[in-house]
């Protein structure tokens, strides 16, 4: 934030009141009232505690169309620059752009695939359960291929989905090993809290991809804002809807 110098006002404001956790949600309003046996559930999915950290990381509310943009706007902040250098587009576009990553780039020197099925080469694998990483580059000439993943997960579960994600590929990766002989083939997984928060794992799951440091730092800002930006949006919109 100290370096973000042209957030918006009301970005900053929401999330000092996400930092703060004053966010009228039933559990704060819950806990300033003198009735502490009124509901907590969430008025939107009805499923869980109405709280900061539920409605920024795991309101199914939210899943389907909030969480996912949140997730492919981060995600294409790390694979822009890399279109750029492959002159598959013009211009690497600002962190705030719409434009969308198309399926699928080629060229003599790479391929780049975004959010394609992947078998994993298990006997009974059913078509239901095939796994969709979010994108796959394949450097031609290096003979490398990197499987690529993103998550958003709240602060405290940055290692966890780390090591679910791993779990969850690993697979996949093997078989993408046996199809392709000769080629080194690993597992890049970007992994982002809901605050902007990250480890040392980002930024060298993104060196994977053969960007310097310095690309690192302005990606990794780029990533911040994005998801600072969709919590906020996420808070006003849950106000909208609750009416508040």
């Amino acid at each position: 934030m100290t370096n973000w110098r042209e957030c918006p006002v009301n970005v900053i404001n929401d999330l000092q009141s996400i930092h703060l956790q004053t966010v009228p949600t039933l559990t704060f309003t819950t806990y300033r009232s003198d009735d502490p046996s009124k509901s907590k559930l969430c008025r939107l999915c009805h499923k869980q505690e109405e709280t900061v950290k539920h409605l920024i990381s795991n309101c199914e509310y939210f899943v389907n169309v909030d969480y996912i943009r949140r997730h492919n706007r981060a995600l294409q902040c790390i694979l822009f620059p890399l279109l750029q250098s492959q002159k598959f587009i013009d211009d690497c576009p600002p962190w705030y752009s719409k434009i969308q990553i198309q399926p699928r780039y080629e060229n003599d020197d790479m391929i780049v695939l975004w959010d394609i099925p992947e078998y994993s080469g298990i006997e009974d694998e059913e078509d239901k359960k095939i796994l969709r990483p979010d994108g796959k580059v394949i450097f031609k000439h290096d003979k490398k291929i990197l499987l690529l993943e993103m998550a958003v997960p709240w602060i405290e579960n940055r290692e966890l989905k780390l090591v679910e994600k791993v779990e969850k590929y690993k697979n996949i990766v093997r078989n993408i090993k046996v199809e392709n002989p000769g080629f080194v083939v690993k597992q890049a997984t970007f992994i982002i809290d809901v605050l902007g928060g990250y480890s040392s794992h980002l930024k060298s799951n993104i060196a994977e991809i053969g960007y310097e440091n310095e690309i690192i730092e302005k990606i990794i800002a780029k990533m911040q804002k994005i998801v600072l930006s969709e919590a906020s949006y996420i808070i006003n919109k849950f106000k909208m809807h609750t009416l508040i």
